[in-house]
């Protein structure tokens, strides 16, 4: 990940990306004073990187894995995609979303 200009990394968390039901891709999550970034491990045919610009992001949303565990991290967007991660660093997350000002709930 290169760093643009003006921008500063706030947190770089492991993180497991829920694609689908099915799918599951493991990796580093990172929250800049810009965008997020995910950047999966490259040990699975799946592999895929994404990018969400800040601007881009309606809320973020905490929820239970398995309705149990407080491990998870939902993305909205502002056209309604929906992205799912679980990690164990949710509230350095959270805190670092809230530094660059997009809504948490």
């Amino acid at each position: 990940m290169e760093v643009r200009d003006q921008e500063v990394v706030l947190i770089h968390a492991q993180a497991n990306y829920y694609k689908s039901a099915q799918e599951q891709l493991i990796g580093d999550l990172i929250v800049t004073s810009q965008r997020t970034i995910f950047e999966s491990k490259k040990v699975s045919i799946f592999a895929e990187d994404m990018e969400i610009s800040h601007d881009q992001i309606k809320y973020i949303e905490k929820f239970n894995f398995l309705s149990l565990i407080p491990s998870g991290l939902k993305i909205v967007t502002v056209t309604g995609e929906q992205f799912k991660f679980r990690t164990a660093n949710r509230d350095g997350l959270i805190k670092a979303y809230i530094q660059t000002q997009v809504t948490v709930l």
